[in-house]
């Protein structure tokens, strides 16, 4: 039943952005007539933002880098690039079954001056949080909640 052009990022060729139009086939189901379309391993579905160019923003990630300058090296948003790090962190967090015998705390510098909070078990050295600030009011929050 025809086709529907989609356009999707993928990484520079020869340091130019890079939009692919792809046309996939639309197809019509005979008994209940809703409309479907063909998927590919280069996008998942409903996304614009091809696999290639999400791994090698998660490679990115790594180095020390802003987010403004990989949003533009790949030719994404920046909100793109944050959702890219909380989908990485929500995969790197400790289950937590209470608090360690032995606990220990310390504060640094985050996000330019912003110093946070971290708690790490003494023994097995997992992170068990990270404040985004260090004020006594939401350390307390923390362990009392």
């Amino acid at each position: 039943n025809g086709f529907k052009t989609v356009h999707i990022r993928i990484p520079r060729i020869s340091e130019r952005v890079t939009i692919l139009n792809l046309k996939k086939q639309r197809f019509i189901c005979k008994n209940c007539g809703k409309s479907s379309l063909t998927t590919t391993k280069l996008v998942k579905k409903h996304h614009q933002i091809s696999e290639n160019s999400l791994h090698a923003i998660d490679l990115s990630l790594t180095e020390d880098r802003t987010m403004v300058s990989i949003a533009a090296q790949y030719n994404v948003s920046t909100n793109t690039i944050s959702r890219r790090i909380k989908l990485l962190g929500q995969g790197t967090q400790p289950a937590f079954n209470g608090l360690p015998t032995m606990l220990c705390i310390d504060e640094f510098r985050s996000t330019g001056k912003q110093m946070s909070f971290i708690a790490v078990d003494a023994q097995t050295h997992d992170i068990i949080t990270i404040l985004p600030r260090r004020k006594n009011a939401d350390i307390k929050d923390f362990f009392l909640n």
